[in-house]
């Protein structure tokens, strides 16, 4: 039995090329998909037309298997289990006869009906490829300048001495990272490196702890630039529960608190480099500053007034706030100057941030939050 399988079309501007390159670059990483479910999609996607992905179109093609098999110069086993594979993950639809016969009918450039393998379930998960594929790219800038550091770190530790250089050789050989794909890896190679290059500079092999709780911290500098408001709550977020509101509290400010306000991506990013903790959430706000526009003297400007704490703070709403669709009243469409409009009123003695933070948490929905 055919079926139309109607979509609601690609967004104006994006083209089905545009949908097949998100697809391929996110397919292997995120969805962990076969090479031969990827060349099934740019195959079938390559005999569909441009009028295929409007809203209320149908999107499908009745290829025989067999045909198919023959054109990518596979078997009919393969084809079958790469659609199996693709239907499995929610990104076709196959609606073949009893039989399992595939047939259709186009008339003037339309699909009218179809009995094949239809495409509205990728089509229809475009967003989801596209915050996908932008989480990727955050992650691969991420590796790149952890690498781009190791190699800056492992260089300024051979040039010391003999012993040094086999100091360095011991957690890294020859100083290549170029079969390092994890970013998790590489973090604890910067940091070992690091921990020598420290122990050298003091003369001991003794590595430096902290007493305190990265988790726990809260930086003093807080006190400083909190002012009075008008309003009458405030928001008192602790490091275990979702953040509520109660009478006349100050924030706390804790990685638990910055993950809450985070978008998805920013929380992903941390991920990646361990967790939630004060070291990661100003690394990655730093790496995320460059890739939003914000210029490297701006966050540096931002550090010097605020602390590197609070400007992370700062940069993960902007960038949750930078991703919310265009027509969303807290959209922010240019990322520095908000940033530099929190700098200036900050110097002016305006910046409130108790109620930029409580008008985030404060609202409705926990990712619906203040307007910059």
């Amino acid at each position: 039995m055919s079926t139309s399988l109607k979509h609601e079309g690609l967004r104006e501007g994006v083209s089905r090329f545009d949908l097949l390159r998100l697809f391929e670059h996110t397919a292997k990483p995120t969805f962990g998909l076969s090479r031969t479910a990827i060349s099934l999609i740019r195959h079938v996607i390559g005999r569909t037309q441009d009028g295929d992905y409007k809203s209320g179109a149908v999107c499908a093609v009745w290829t025989k298997v067999s045909t198919m098999a023959d054109q990518l110069q596979l078997t009919s086993r393969s084809i079958n289990n790469a659609e199996r594979e693709l239907e499995a993950a929610g990104f076709i639809k196959r609606t073949c006869g009893g039989n399992g016969a595939r047939y259709g009918s186009r008339v003037d450039g339309c699909v009218k009906f179809a009995a094949g393998i239809n495409l509205a379930p990728l089509i229809e998960r475009y967003d989801e490829l596209l915050e996908h594929s932008k989480t990727l790219a955050l992650i691969s800038q991420a590796i790149d300048q952890c690498k781009s550091e190791i190699r800056a770190l492992s260089k300024q530790i051979r040039q010391i001495d003999a012993y040094a250089a086999a100091k360095a050789d011991k957690i890294l050989p020859r100083g290549r990272t170029s079969r390092i794909k994890e970013l998790s890896g590489l973090e604890s190679i910067k940091a070992n490196l690091l921990e020598v290059l420290e122990a050298l500079a003091n003369g001991s092999g003794e590595k430096k702890t902290s007493g305190a709780s990265e988790e726990n911290f809260s930086p003093n500098i807080l006190n400083k630039y909190i002012h009075k408001s008008s309003r009458p709550q405030r928001i008192r977020a602790t490091s275990k529960d979702i953040p509520r509101v109660r009478p006349k509290a100050a924030p706390q400010i804790t990685p638990n608190l910055i993950m809450a306000i985070a978008s998805k991506g920013y929380q992903s990013i941390i991920q990646m480099y361990g967790g939630a903790n004060w070291p990661s959430i100003v690394e990655v706000s730093s790496q995320l500053a460059i890739s939003m526009g914000i210029d490297q003297s701006v966050w540096g400007r931002a550090c010097e007034c605020f602390g590197r704490e609070i400007a992370a703070l700062c940069v993960a709403i902007i960038h949750r706030n930078q991703e919310r669709d265009k027509n969303h009243p807290y959209h922010a469409k240019q990322a520095q100057p908000c940033l530099l409009g929190m700098i200036t009123k900050q110097r002016q003695g305006a910046f409130d941030l108790n109620a930029l933070i409580g008008g985030t948490l404060a609202n409705e929905n926990l990712f619906e939050g203040a307007r910059l």
